[in-house]
């Protein structure tokens, strides 16, 4: 497998995106660029697309773009294309601080679905107003399909694993849904109760559910009350840079705690973590 990074220059001013509008020819000389570095250095970049497909992919993104465009429509546009081609992780430098402003977005709930077998549902032990939706299955949200939601937001990540990319979209669906479907004040769940009929639930900050609205903890430790042993899970490895200190601190105190309680045995989870930085 290759690893592809588009870097572009002078998008990013103190830590923040770039409105700069780009002409359409400095951004199809990107595209140009990005092909033809792939179809050089991989090694069979037609193992998953034809040659004419990979063509079609090309020709699609230049007739696209036939209008100035900021970095973040761009990649909107560019990512699932160069995503398709299962060519390794691609994305653009840098992938957290792009999305910071959405990541903030804080109208849409974290972490309150799963997916089973390209199927959306509920988390386990998921309760609104009294009434338990615990591992009920998603036919829709806002009227769009679980199965386009989880196709289309699995496109912006490039990845050959669909386990990895099911844990994407569980961990970016409150980022993405709002970008690429539109934002709402309240998203309408559609879901199947016991009985088999659907079930409409109204998901909002009104409904009494703040904690589903709360920012991703990166870094989570517990002491466990049996046999001198600790939990920490390890959520992500994506990391942005104006946050690597807080996570190293976090994980320096974890371990510190360990030392002090003379813990035993540690347990590190990762079974939700989809990787991230090397560094």
């Amino acid at each position: 497998m290759i690893i592809v990074i588009i870097c572009f220059h002078n998008v990013l001013v103190s830590g923040q995106i770039n409105k700069t509008l780009f002409n359409p020819d400095s951004l199809k000389s990107d595209v140009e660029f990005f092909f033809k570095t792939i179809t050089d250095v991989h090694p069979n970049i037609y193992a998953y697309n034809s040659k004419q497909v990979v063509d079609e992919k090309k020709q699609y993104l230049l007739k696209a773009i036939d209008h100035p465009m900021s970095l973040f429509d761009f990649w909107l546009l560019f990512c699932p294309v160069a995503n398709s081609l299962f060519d390794g992780h691609t994305g653009i430098d840098d992938y957290n601080v792009l999305f910071e402003e959405f990541r903030k977005c804080d109208n849409f709930p974290r972490n309150i679905v799963n997916i089973k077998d390209n199927k959306l549902y509920f988390i386990k032990g998921f309760k609104l107003d009294g009434k338990d939706l615990s591992d009920r299955e998603i036919v829709s949200i806002n009227n769009y399909y679980s199965s386009v939601i989880i196709e289309k937001i699995a496109s912006f990540f490039s990845c050959e694993s669909k386990d990895v990319k099911s844990l994407f979209v569980e961990e970016n669906i409150h980022v993405l849904f709002p970008i690429v479907f539109g934002k709402s004040e309240e998203y309408v769940f559609r879901c199947i109760c016991k009985e088999g009929d659907p079930d409409t639930v109204m998901l909002s900050k009104s409904n009494g559910i703040n904690e589903y609205f709360q920012d991703f903890n990166e870094v989570e430790f517990e002491v466990l009350s049996q046999h001198k042993s600790a939990l920490l899970t390890l959520n992500s490895f994506n990391i942005s840079k104006d946050k690597s200190d807080e996570y190293y601190q976090k994980i320096n105190n974890a371990f510190d705690s360990i030392i002090k309680s003379n813990i035993k045995y540690l347990f590190i989870d990762i079974s939700r973590n989809g990787g991230g930085n090397s560094n």
